[in-house]
């Protein structure tokens, strides 16, 4: 393909994950978080969190937003970061001598992966996309300057990462990814390929110590005591909790991309071990070489994916939450398409492989990614967009008798049963964010100031039944809900 056809393809990368995204992101909903970041300016959560960059963006983001209808803002914001990400994606492939045509599916594709759902459908999330993106910098940064023997743009590199990781450090670990191409792309150089591997996990041992000192002295400044998210793994006992934690979740789901259900153990290993063992399969034919050789580029390899977890791997909780695995998710991918490129490629090289065995392989890894976009924006609206909607309008029912002058207190009314939720993992699960126990209240009192101004707070309780004396108090029954979500 001529440099002159290839020139407009990023934006054409780009414009394809805005299409896919934009349009639900725009429309009015909030989801959880959205509602505490609304109405808490300081954001000490997020600074308890040790993430003081990401605190100082989410109040300027939320500030500008200032309401719920205003955070399609943010939500936009976070669809311009995945765009960007998806033409980044497409550039680093060509750097690394990738078909145009392979880089503009697996660029796609990445980023219709589960955790950019959140990204593209939850407001609170807006940043980790650009947090991505950086990582992503910094990596290519890296491997600039280790190639050109700059130490320059070395340190330049590990001061975006520094700012990455004081941002949201699960994203921040994306840095690892143009490492993963550049072995893809030198498979028979084990010095070219180990080289900015080792340099990389200096500067990730360098920027993450530096950053735990930045973000604890920010804590101490603000006097904000530190969450539970800020300790890490300390025992052998969490040691090995993590491995097991490790081994059951985030491998499998490398090997069930584009996959938000949660599995047993026999599913998970029926449906993922067929896509790992095609893409060590894959992989091993990639590398040219001796077997010792080949053993070792794929243990680089592995060393690389592992590094886009690295945050999640020493903190103490071993949550699976889809956007703690965006970096690694993506490696994997990446890994999985390129993969498959090289045994097409020796398929078809073959005499006796079948005449139209290209031709169907590239229908069907566009089916996969007609699929996949179809899926993505659906998990958005079945989880952001539709609950919020269906909530909105009945709290805005029930809030329809509230006056001021006569109500001092509201009283949410919730059901005796769990609200209900579906079987797949993380934050895909909930059908709706009222079983957060941090989300009515909040979300009560934006409402009621859309309507009646900031002036107006009522005191604001949640409980299972009606009170006998009803003198000032409005009732917000939620119990209906439970059948409509």
């Amino acid at each position: 393909m001529k440099q002159s056809s290839t020139r407009f393809i990023p934006a054409v990368v780009a414009g394809l994950a805005v299409a896919i995204y934009l349009p639900q992101a725009v429309m009015r909903s909030s989801w959880s978080d959205d509602y505490p970041l609304l109405l808490d300016p300081s954001m000490e959560k997020v600074i308890a969190d040790g993430r003081p960059v990401l605190a100082l963006v989410n109040n300027l983001v939320f500030g500008a937003a200032g309401s719920i209808g205003g955070l399609a803002l943010a939500r936009a914001l976070g669809v311009a970061g995945i765009a960007a990400i998806a033409a980044f994606l497409y550039r680093l492939m060509i750097n690394a001598k990738w078909d145009p045509a392979v880089a503009v599916f697996a660029a796609v594709t990445a980023i219709l992966l589960p955790p950019f759902h959140a990204f593209a459908g939850w407001a609170s999330v807006f940043a980790f996309p650009w947090v991505f993106l950086l990582g992503l910098t910094s990596g290519h940064l890296l491997l600039r300057g280790v190639r050109n023997q700059s130490l320059a743009t070395t340190n330049g590199a590990a001061g975006l990462l520094l700012v990455a990781l004081l941002t949201y450090p699960p994203s921040a670990m994306a840095c690892w990814i143009p490492l993963v191409l550049h072995l893809l792309d030198y498979p028979s150089s084990t010095r070219r390929g180990g080289l900015p591997v080792m340099v990389m996990g200096l500067v990730v041992a360098a920027t993450g110590v530096l950053s735990l000192i930045c973000a604890r002295i920010v804590m101490t400044l603000t006097g904000v005591e530190a969450d539970g998210r800020f300790t890490f793994i300390n025992s052998p006992d969490e040691v090995a909790d993590k491995i097991r934690w490790l081994a059951t979740r985030p491998v499998p789901l490398a090997g069930r991309p584009f996959q938000i259900s949660s599995p047993g153990a026999i599913e998970a290993f029926l449906t993922a071990t067929p896509v790992i063992a095609l893409t060590i399969v894959g992989i091993l034919l990639l590398i040219r070489g001796s077997t010792q050789h080949r053993i070792t580029v794929l243990g680089l390899l592995a060393i690389c994916s592992g590094g886009t977890i690295l945050s999640h791997v020493l903190a103490a909780e071993n949550q699976t939450e889809f956007r703690y695995l965006a970096g690694f998710l993506v490696a994997a991918w990446i890994m999985t398409v390129a993969a498959i490129h090289e045994v097409v490629r020796r398929s078809s090289a073959v005499r006796w492989t079948p005449r139209h065995a290209i031709g169907v392989t590239t229908a069907l890894l566009l089916i996969l990614a007609g699929t996949a976009s179809v899926a993505a924006t659906r998990n958005v609206d079945r989880v952001f967009v539709a609950p919020a909607r269906i909530k909105e309008a009945h709290l805005q029912s029930e809030l329809r008798t509230f006056d001021p002058t006569q109500h001092d207190q509201i009283i949410a009314i919730f059901p005796d049963s769990p609200w209900p939720t579906r079987p797949n993992l993380g934050i895909y699960s909930t059908r709706t964010d009222l079983a957060h126990p941090w989300t009515i209240e909040a979300n009560l009192r934006l409402l009621i100031m859309e309507e009646h101004g900031p002036t107006i707070r009522p005191r604001i309780d949640v409980g299972t039944r009606v009170p006998d004396d009803l003198l000032g108090v409005l009732v917000v029954d939620l119990r209906p809900l439970w059948s409509h979500l």
